[in-house]
Order: C-alpha cells, then structure tokens, then sequence
C-alpha cells in the first residue's frame, strides 16, 4: 500500500480488504498446494479474516467448528512486508469423512 509500516492502521477498511485479499491468496495456495498431494477435490469455504488475541480467536473458532469436525489442519505462516514481519495460521476443519479421505490419500494412518 505504499505506506510505512508504523502507519499502517488495521482498523482502516482498504487494509482490511488488502489482507483478506492476501488471506484469499494463501488460502488458494495451501489447498491447491493439498489438491496436488491427494488428488482429492477440495471446495473450500469464504476464508475469513480475524485480529485479536490468538486465544480468543481459536477459541471462538473451535466453538463455531466443533459440531463438524474435531480434527484441524494448522500451517503457520511467515509474511515479510517490507520491515513488517506478519505471523498467521491458515486453519483447515474437514468434516470427519473428508479427514479419513485425506488421511488416506496421504498414506497417514490415524
């Protein structure tokens, strides 16, 4: 966005919309990334973008996601803007069919 990164205000709606853009990205990223690795295909959700204390967000996730699934794929992730280190978690909730079919494809046994 062309600004120093002390001037950056998370609050402002364009870098809202700049990170959902990055989260849209990475997200297409990782499940191709999985697509290729399983030959599966995968329909993933909107991907959403949440700040605020980790543990509040996992917990507010793991409320939300518990009645689908209790496994969960987490890659973190490692973004360097500029002088702006940035540290996100790409959380993947497969429902329990869909985890054994990865599972499965991966050659993981459980």
């Amino acid at each position: 966005m062309g600004k120093d990164p002390s001037e950056i205000n998370f609050d402002d709606a364009m870098v809202k919309s700049s990170l959902m853009e990055c989260t849209n990205i990475l997200s297409g990223s990782y499940i191709t990334a999985l697509v290729e690795m399983t030959n599966l295909r995968i329909i993933p959700s909107v991907p959403h973008l949440a700040m605020d204390m980790v543990g509040a967000i996992l917990d507010f996730v793991f409320i939300q996601i518990a009645q689908y699934s209790e496994q969960a794929f987490f890659i973190k992730t490692d973004l360097k803007i500029n002088e702006m280190n940035l540290e996100g978690l790409f959380l993947l909730f497969p429902d329990v069919e869909s985890i054994e079919k990865i599972f499965s494809a991966l050659k993981i046994n459980k």
